[in-house]
């Protein structure tokens, strides 16, 4: 909460990943998305805190996809 406010700011692509299962909770991820403009959430079923660590294989597809969409030069 005290850095809701300081989120709105954020300018850089973002793209948030969290397990449907983390012991966390995909709450707070739910409110960063919703706070950090244009950000992108992405929730993976079954899953828990350690995304990379639990399906790496969907961890590294949603992340090499992002990096693509936002850092490949356009031309």
């Amino acid at each position: 909460d005290p850095l809701t406010t300081a989120l709105r700011s954020v300018t850089a692509p973002t793209l948030i990943l969290v397990g449907e299962k983390d012991f966390l909770g995909a709450g707070g991820s739910v409110i960063l998305s919703r706070t950090i403009p244009g950000s992108e959430l992405e929730i993976c079923a079954g899953r828990g805190h350690g995304l990379y660590l639990e399906d790496p294989d969907w961890f590294a597809g949603r992340l090499g996809g992002f990096l693509d969409r936002h850092l490949r030069p356009e031309g």
